[in-house]
């Protein structure tokens, strides 16, 4: 069985990390990744799901194919050898992981709740 891992430790080792690599078939809106964007750890992981969102493109993170593996290893071989890559990814996961206040989230819902019913 796998070792199971306390949440602020897991945490601490994504803070220390160089990478964050989350090679997924399924996400919907993962909260591992944003907990890694919030830590300013660059981010690699697959085109699935609202990982995409969350990535949007290549400005917040590389996303790659599920179990491609030369596409994982080219990303990671980016953000492990492109300091400035690196740093312009993590800035713009920043910015935006910092915008997901409770605030803008419910704003959110009851804006798409009124598109609906109008």
């Amino acid at each position: 069985a796998p070792e199971l891992v306390k949440h602020d430790t897991l945490m601490r080792r994504i803070r220390a990390a160089d990478c964050f690599a989350l090679n997924t078939g399924y996400e919907g809106l993962s909260h591992l990744l944003l907990e890694a964007m919030a830590l300013e750890t660059p981010v690699v992981t697959t085109s699935v799901g609202g990982n995409t969102e969350l990535l949007e493109g290549s400005e917040r993170g590389i996303l790659t194919g599920y179990n491609d593996n030369v596409a994982l290893t080219r990303g990671l071989t980016l953000v492990l050898t492109d300091k400035q890559a690196a740093r312009h990814m993590v800035e713009n996961a920043a910015a935006f992981v910092s915008s997901f206040t409770e605030e803008r989230m419910i704003s959110d819902v009851v804006k798409e709740l009124t598109s609906v019913r109008s």
